[in-house]
């Protein structure tokens, strides 16, 4: 039995594939660190509106605990809803995810979208 036991023989036999791979590797990391962010501006949001005794309405974004409006012009507060969702989707880097929404029976259903 005739063995080969060189470094110039083992290199010049696979070191090509090692170039290769590592071009597919770098041609990989490349499209990954140039990709352009995206943003989930499709994904609409359910928005309970609840009607208060008082003539007020409250509005909280399902899933965002932390996105309420209270006040009695129904219109400004679905634009401030819209304008916090807006922004928390943009800032942050991993925006929530719309869950589905329970409702009474003083409260109406609506879709957002940021």
């Amino acid at each position: 039995m005739n063995a080969i036991y060189s470094v110039s023989f083992t290199l010049d036999t696979y070191a090509h594939v090692l170039d290769d791979h590592k071009e597919e590797n770098m041609a990989l990391m490349s499209e990954l660190y140039n990709a352009q962010p995206t943003t989930p501006a499709d994904i609409t949001y359910p928005v309970i509106v609840t009607n208060l005794e008082d003539g007020e309405v409250e509005i909280t974004v399902c899933g965002c605990p932390d996105i309420t409006y209270s006040g009695d012009n129904l219109a400004a507060g679905l634009q401030y809803i819209k304008d916090c969702l807006s922004e928390k989707v943009l800032t942050d880097p991993y925006p929530p995810i719309p869950p589905a929404a329970p409702l009474l029976p003083n409260q109406m259903l609506l879709y957002i979208s940021p």
